[in-house]
């Protein structure tokens, strides 16, 4: 239809272009087609976000990249929206929406009003796929957040998350600076998994004994 002219700027009912309603869709290669044909990129929906927000908010990692390489950015208002939309997704463990936003251009050091960064709920969450990128990208390892201003390996200490704990421990965060507390924590937490690895292979090795004792019977 596009070949022959047809309008690709008409709007449905609810105010929306072919394009809009592809990007929403998370239809990369309509998107592509509509893109080449002229489309306007720099057409908004109805609540006046623009294609690269829609296909951010979606989760649509392919339209994403489509429209990046369009030079499609957010705006000022966007990126101060998507900070939430990041905090929640390090939050969650949403990876993968982690991931989008961050190629979108959104901190790797995005804080709330408590000043607890990303780092802060990805480790204190357990969420070591994004506590390693977060580390890959170079996070700031010490920010201190909360109303005690406490640093994310104390997050993951205090939540008892030994992974995230050694993550940034092993990338450079202090377990044995001014925070006493954090220290006790860390040292607690060592402890735990200690016993906790003891006891695994307690139960391996009585596994084993029991799995020979029946072979010879």
């Amino acid at each position: 239809m596009l070949s022959v002219g047809a309008n690709s700027e008409i709007k449905n009912s609810k105010g929306g272009t072919p394009l809009v309603i592809a990007v929403e869709k998370g239809l990369c290669q309509l998107s592509k087609l509509l893109l080449e044909k002229g489309a306007n990129k720099k057409v908004k929906n109805r609540k006046g976000q623009s294609l690269l927000f829609i296909a951010a908010e979606g989760g649509h990692a392919e339209t994403v990249e489509l429209l990046k390489k369009n030079q499609l950015t957010l705006s000022a208002t966007e990126k101060d929206a998507s900070v939430e939309k990041i905090l929640k997704a390090s939050e969650s463990g949403d990876l993968a929406k982690f991931q989008i936003l961050l190629s979108c251009g959104i901190s790797i050091n995005s804080k709330d009003s408590s000043n607890e960064t990303v780092l802060h709920k990805a480790a204190g969450g357990g969420h070591t796929d994004i506590v390693k990128l977060l580390l890959e990208q170079k996070v700031s390892l010490q920010p201190q957040g909360g109303e005690d201003g406490k640093t994310p390996l104390f997050y993951a200490c205090r939540e008892k998350q030994l992974e995230a704990a050694q993550l940034l421990v092993a990338a450079g965060a202090n377990a044995r600076g001014t925070d006493e507390d954090g220290s006790a924590k860390y040292e607690a937490l060592l402890a735990l998994g200690r016993q906790v690895l003891k006891r695994e292979e307690s139960m391996k090795l009585q596994k084993s004994l029991t799995r020979g004792s029946t072979e010879f019977d």
